[in-house]
């Protein structure tokens, strides 16, 4: 049976907080229009509307009002980071990472805080939670569903897991931050196609500065997907191998990628094994 839903799924938010001044790439503290309350070590996300110079929407696909273009992320909203509150002086908040790209008030950056509900009260992210030494298999529900689904979870982790046979992400870090995957073996999925059931490893909705090392993701449509990254996220000395689809069995699908989803930015990969780097 599968093992998900570790954390709150996410995909709804508080009321969003305007950035009263531009934040820059690096910075650590950014200025609000107002206090919405925030917390000392509280997770919450920052982004921004589509910035033309660094986000191409496809016109055929996307086009504007296209429900796409809220799937990962808030509507139209493609650059966005998961951050921890460090500090709070009124207005003025810091974070104990810096952002990984500037956000514009021009593009009406927010911050937002999470929520189970639109609107409705804060639902703080689960924190040093681990899932270890286990073996899951079957999980369904396609994409958002699987078999291990991090939602908003912080310094968590999956360790020696043995994952097959999902309908969904064998795993999915899904608006988690400082989170790691590590020395797992993930496998054979029981669809082999486009559209989020087949896919091995999956980073979504502004997740930020995680950790995969050393694991196996093999025999699935996509061995590792980032939709909507926040930047930071760090995929290392793993083995990724045979990403194919059932309707097209010659052609070569993604191997290590940043993509299927904009607008992914300042990743690592380093030291794996893999195919069509993406």
């Amino acid at each position: 049976y599968p093992v998900s839903s570790l954390g709150i799924q996410w995909y709804h938010y508080t009321e969003p907080v305007a950035l009263a001044a531009d934040a820059p790439q690096g910075a650590t503290t950014i200025t609000l229009v107002h206090d919405p309350g925030l917390a000392v070590g509280e997770i919450v996300t920052v982004d921004e509307k589509t910035d033309p110079d660094l986000t191409m929407w496809n016109p055929d696909r996307s086009p504007p009002g296209n429900a796409s273009r809220g799937w990962f992320g808030e509507y139209d909203r493609p650059i966005g980071q998961v951050m921890e509150v460090k500090a709070v002086h009124g207005t003025s908040i810091s974070f104990t990472t810096p952002l990984h790209l500037g956000l514009l008030t021009r593009y009406a950056a927010h911050l937002v805080r999470l929520s189970n509900d639109p609107g409705g009260p804060v639902v703080p992210a689960v924190r040093y939670a681990g899932i270890e030494d286990l073996r899951v298999s079957g999980g369904e529900g396609g994409d958002g569903g699987g078999n291990i689904h991090l939602f908003a979870a912080a310094y968590s982790w999956v360790k020696d897991v043995e994952s097959d046979r999902s309908s969904g992400s064998s795993v999915n870090l899904d608006g988690a931050f400082r989170c790691v995957l590590r020395d797992s073996y993930l496998h054979s999925t029981v669809d082999p196609n486009p559209g989020g059931a087949g896919y091995g490893v999956a980073l979504d909705n502004y997740a930020a500065d995680n950790l995969a090392e050393n694991n196996v993701s093999w025999n699935f449509n996509k061995v590792l997907v980032m939709r909507t990254t926040g930047g930071g996220n760090v995929i290392g000395y793993n083995y990724m191998e045979d990403g194919w689809g059932a309707g097209y069995p010659t052609i070569v699908e993604d191997g290590l990628n940043a993509s299927h989803m904009t607008t992914s930015h300042d990743e690592l990969f380093e030291g794996n094994q893999s195919f069509n780097f993406d």
